[in-house]
């Protein structure tokens, strides 16, 4: 039987004393909508599917006459192999696309993402205004601010995960009410 001696555990007890404790959020950092979790702050609407972090879902509200709205959320793929989303459905809209705003030579354009998105370990994607985003296409009655939609995510190993979108005004609009 090897014996470690009592002098070498003593220094190496020392020497991990000694170490940094890593630094965690306080419930005061999180923002308001996220509560504290072992991962930090996490937002309140945070759905895991296997390794995937969905959280953040928002769709835009409707102006009247308006066909179409725009959905977003963040991805983050926790785990250690990618995953990709390859498309999503809603009772809300008979078609639902993932779109990519790009600018091309000085103009900006709106491009379908037909085969899918790849998220890798430890990426983090962002569903955004001005960005990545679902695009919802022939809805009948207009999609207002307190409303809220369910979206259909599909994930080609996660499988099908449905999540809940509240509607809400853009900032603009809500600050010019005040």
């Amino acid at each position: 039987m090897n014996l470690v001696p009592l002098h070498l555990i003593a220094v190496a007890c020392l020497a991990l004393s000694a170490l940094p404790a890593p630094a965690l959020a306080s419930d005061e950092q999180c923002l308001e909508g996220q509560i504290l979790d072992v991962a930090g702050c996490v937002d309140l609407d945070t759905v895991m599917a296997d390794d995937l972090q969905l959280s953040g879902a928002w769709v835009l509200a409707m102006r009247p006459g308006q066909k179409v709205a725009a959905a977003y959320l963040s991805i983050l793929n926790r785990g250690e192999t990618a995953d990709r989303l390859i498309g999503a459905t809603s009772l809300a809209s008979p078609r639902v696309e993932m779109h990519e705003m790009a600018i091309e030579d000085g103009v900006t354009k709106m491009r379908p993402i037909a085969d899918g998105i790849e998220i890798g370990p430890g990426d983090r994607v962002e569903f955004k205004p001005g960005g990545l985003h679902f695009m919802l296409t022939g809805i009948d009655a207009a999609l207002v601010a307190e409303d809220e939609i369910e979206l259909t995510l599909d994930f080609e190993k996660a499988g099908s995960v449905v999540l809940q979108f509240p509607v809400r005004e853009p900032a603009v609009i809500k600050a010019h009410r005040h």
